[in-house]
């Protein structure tokens, strides 16, 4: 399994072993809370998490919670996540790539609101 922005889409990708893409994660623009989308190509994944906060959660188009993941280190360690996967289709393999994907973005932010950026 890989996953990585690839230049100038603004989304994470990731593929499986052979180098079919298994989905996408998009950040969503919102005031008070963190969404992002990861889409498969048979069903979308919203995921969530109030303001200031470290647990995400991730839900199927029913709205039901298909896993949750929480940041569990301190401020200066590198990041750290404990995932729960309570889904039937998603692998957790794929999750930790979706995990990683939002730790990069959320890294990104950081760096941008310096200066700087992962992607050049």
């Amino acid at each position: 399994m890989e996953a990585a922005f690839p230049f100038l889409l603004g989304k994470w990708m990731i593929w499986d072993s052979k180098g079919k893409v298994m989905g996408e994660l998009k950040a969503n623009f919102s005031l008070f809370t963190k969404k992002y989308t990861y889409k498969t190509n048979t069903t979308t994944y919203p995921i969530d998490s109030p303001a200031f906060s470290g647990e995400y959660t991730i839900y199927n188009e029913k709205e039901t919670v298909v896993a949750t993941f929480k940041k569990v280190n301190g401020v200066f360690q590198a990041s750290a996540y404990e995932l729960y996967n309570q889904s039937e289709t998603l692998l957790t393999e794929e999750l930790i790539a979706v995990v990683m994907g939002i730790n990069a973005n959320e890294k990104e932010d950081v760096l941008v609101q310096q200066g700087w950026s992962l992607r050049e």
